[in-house]
């Protein structure tokens, strides 16, 4: 089946990442690409896991213009300093 839109009807994206909230390449590429996909008026979600401080939400929120779905994760044991989280459903 064939994605459509109709005329006139903006372009609707939503993109899923563990680690929003962690500066690094990806996350710095996704913001790029967020701000170009806005600036072309199309409507953009991120769908991320909520940082540490936050962790327990589940909710909507808005960060610098980006609209932002907080899900619960948990820190991934690494043996080096960085802290990964994953989603976790509950």
């Amino acid at each position: 089946m064939k994605a459509t839109r109709r005329p006139g009807e903006p372009l609707r994206v939503v993109f899923f990442t563990a680690s929003y909230f962690v500066l690094d390449g990806v996350t710095l590429t996704l913001r790029k690409l967020l701000a170009y996909l806005k600036s072309i008026g199309a409507e953009v979600m991120v769908v991320t896991a909520a940082p540490l401080a936050a962790a327990g939400c589940a909710e909507l929120g808005e960060l610098d213009g980006e609209n932002l779905v907080l899900v619960p994760g948990m820190p991934v044991p690494v043996e080096n300093e960085v802290s990964f989280m994953y989603y976790s459903p509950s």
